[in-house]
């Protein structure tokens, strides 16, 4: 069994039993001990679980996986970063030519910003991050809105940066999240959450691109609802339940 197969795995085990200890998932999975800890110390550093004395508790209940803190953006550059990557690839195929679109702030929309390099489109962003990763790229003209800096993500938002992203026209926005839950698409914060609705609202088309670890978590703000999207794009490790109940939402655009 792969890592990452063994970790989900292990999660899954915990959100069924609500507690689980490292003997049992040992003996379970039949893995030694010290590898079931190791596991549990990553599980917890992603948010995922609570590591309690003597193995983990599940995070999970009828209000959804609540995100324990706002990750940074080095941290969220090492979590899910295959998935992203396709996430980026599927999204890119919604994009054409002489087209505006807004790229929110996040990795899955930094992965998908590198995925346009060369095409002839105008891209808008409040993400100092992606405007790093595409002015030099050949094709897209890339417009960066300011702002207040909110340095751990990287990000302009504010009275000001609302103000600015108000006047411009998009024909389709890619925004990420931290969490899908409920109908709603959550972030961490309203000064950020309020910036994504509007550049939604602006926008002809909205996508809200999130791999599958997200799907069942929520965070501190609901910022908009799902129903409102044009489509949200996901990964293949979406449990087939999921795709279900979002596909009454929205369409729901899974990788291979």
């Amino acid at each position: 069994m792969l890592k990452k197969e063994r970790q989900d795995a292990i999660a899954e085990l915990v959100n069924q039993e609500s507690f689980a200890s490292v003997k049992a998932i040992s003996k379970r999975l039949d893995v030694s001990e010290m590898t079931v800890r190791r596991d549990l110390e990553d599980l917890s550093a992603d948010g995922r679980l609570t590591r309690v004395h003597g193995g983990a508790r599940s995070l999970l209940g009828s209000r959804g996986l609540v995100m324990p803190r706002e990750f940074t953006t080095a941290e969220k550059h090492r979590l899910h970063m295959a998935e992203k990557g396709k996430i980026a690839r599927e999204a890119a195929k919604l994009i054409m030519p002489n087209q505006t679109i807004y790229l929110g702030p996040g990795t899955t929309c930094e992965a998908l910003a590198r995925e346009i390099s060369g095409l002839d489109v105008r891209i808008i962003t409040n993400s100092l991050l992606i405007f790093e990763a595409i002015r030099e790229m050949e094709g897209p003209e890339v417009i960066l809105i300011g702002g207040d800096y909110r340095a751990s993500v990287g990000s302009f938002v504010g009275g000001l940066a609302e103000r600015m992203v108000e006047l411009v026209g998009i024909d389709k926005a890619f925004v990420g999240a931290n969490g899908i839950f409920g109908g709603k698409i959550w972030g961490s914060n309203t000064i950020e959450g309020n910036f994504l609705r509007i550049a939604l609202n602006s926008a002809t088309e909205r996508y809200v691109l999130v791999d599958s670890s997200k799907i069942g978590r929520r965070d501190f703000y609901g910022f908009y609802d799902l129903i409102e999207t044009d489509a949200l794009v996901t990964d293949s490790l979406i449990a087939e339940e999921d795709m279900a109940t979002l596909g009454q939402l929205t369409q729901v655009l899974r990788t291979n």
